[in-house]
């Protein structure tokens, strides 16, 4: 909470946020729109880039945490971070928490072995 204490940090922070709303409006916007996108689309894709969309404008409002102009925000933020620690291990996000773990596994396990595919002599 010291660190929101100092606006241009708060500015800094809410314009990266801001920057990740923008873009999930805009892959919600090119989802529904393309016919391609649209094809290969399921349920938890819409579900999850939406609900992501939503956590980014909350967390954009509850950057200065400020309870001013009430809590809503804040609570909106605080519920939708709640329930991503439930959903994210059943869901298509997943694979963003398990990649850097799946790739320190794989360059351990595997990255000895050289390129591939593996020419036999």
């Amino acid at each position: 909470p010291g660190l929101l204490e100092n606006q241009a940090f708060v500015w800094a922070l809410q314009g990266f946020i801001g920057a990740a709303f923008l873009v999930g409006l805009g892959r919600i916007i090119r989802r529904f729109g393309d016919k391609h996108m649209r094809a290969i689309s399921t349920p938890d894709d819409y579900f999850s880039l939406i609900l992501l969309t939503v956590w980014f404008f909350f967390a954009f409002l509850a950057v200065p945490n400020s309870t001013v102009n009430g809590e809503w925000h804040l609570l909106g933020y605080f519920f939708l971070a709640s329930f991503f620690l439930f959903y994210v291990p059943f869901s298509k996000i997943s694979h963003y928490l398990y990649y850097p773990f799946t790739r320190v596994y794989i360059g351990r396990a595997l990255g000895h072995r050289g390129s591939y595919p593996v020419s036999r002599s």
